[in-house]
């Protein structure tokens, strides 16, 4: 009797020990793999992301390398008129830095196919004062396609506008106002005409046909015709000041430290130049201009390809 109480008791602290120990034995392994797991995740996440303190914007950047007009070039150098496009995403930091993405490298269709080259990352610089916008590449290996190449250890400088977007809003509003005198102005200089061809009307007392409208001097209707002028004038002047919705960039995008919204827009035909080191550029007597640049914003919005015609 005794023996049975004993083998009971003993099989009924085995169950609560089995009880205990079996969800550690399962929990352990899982939780030793989801630590594993989640260190290498985070491993990846810093070697592939910027610093928590740094803010950037992705833009994808379209250089399209060959020979420019009106520019001095090699005279071997793209004479086919040949063309290469190397398109490829960037992150622009705050601290200026331009960091290209996919691994940094830049690819591209040659005549045996797709071509992978390196692309190491540069600094960008602005100038609130004239909008010049600016930024540097470095191509550490040669790239050719056809009779378009560029040397080994190559750092391009790429030139061009960019505007924010209040930038666009103060430039389109002083022209506005600039094409508001000239209508005003244009409709003093029509008023004169339809006042010397309006209809006649029958005076009683003279009993006759005599003109509707009294004319103004020869020296007032000059004025008119000088103010119109001197309007037409500054409204060329300051339309050529904003640049244009079709030489923009599709769309407006976010840019690190710029701007109020820090959002911006992008002038597209900026200058490529190869900063001067030697090679087949030793001839030139500054910066080779070795082709144009774009930039469009990657935001995962729909682009908008409606331009208004004003």
């Amino acid at each position: 009797m005794i023996k049975r109480k004993f083998h009971t008791m003993q099989r009924f602290s085995i169950s609560i020990i089995m009880t205990m120990v079996m969800p550690l034995a399962f929990v352990l392994p899982f939780s030793s793999f989801s630590y594993k797991t989640g260190a290498v995740v985070a491993a990846l996440t810093m070697t592939n992301s910027l610093p928590r303190s740094t803010k950037s914007a992705t833009w994808r950047i379209a250089l399209n390398i060959g020979r420019e007009r009106f520019t001095s070039m090699p005279s071997n150098w793209a004479s086919s008129g040949a063309r290469m496009p190397l398109v490829f995403q960037c992150n622009f930091t705050d601290d200026h830095e331009i960091i290209p993405l996919d691994d940094g490298y830049v690819r591209y269709t040659g005549r045996n196919g797709e071509v992978v080259k390196p692309v190491v990352k540069g600094n960008w610089s602005y100038t609130p004062e004239n909008q010049d916008f600016s930024f540097t590449l470095y191509f550490p290996e040669c790239m050719s396609r056809n009779d378009v190449s560029l040397e080994a250890d190559t750092t391009i400088l790429c030139q061009g506008k960019l505007y924010t977007v209040q930038d666009m809003k103060e430039l389109n509003g002083v022209f506005y106002d600039a094409r508001r005198k000239t209508d005003e102005a244009a409709k003093d200089v029509t008023d004169i005409t339809k006042r010397r061809m309006a209809p006649k009307k029958w005076d009683k007392e003279q009993e006759k046909w005599v003109k509707r409208y009294k004319e103004d001097s020869m020296f007032v209707n000059l004025g008119k015709r000088l103010k119109l002028v001197m309007a037409t004038r500054e409204e060329q002047s300051k339309s050529s000041q904003r640049p244009k919705d079709a030489m923009l960039s599709l769309d407006s995008g976010p840019f690190p430290g710029i701007g109020v919204d820090n959002n911006v827009f992008i002038e597209k035909g900026g200058t490529v130049k190869v900063v001067k080191k030697g090679g087949i550029w030793s001839i030139m007597g500054s910066d080779a201009v070795v082709g144009s640049w774009s930039a469009e914003p990657v935001t995962g919005k729909a682009a908008s390809y409606y331009r208004p015609t004003y």
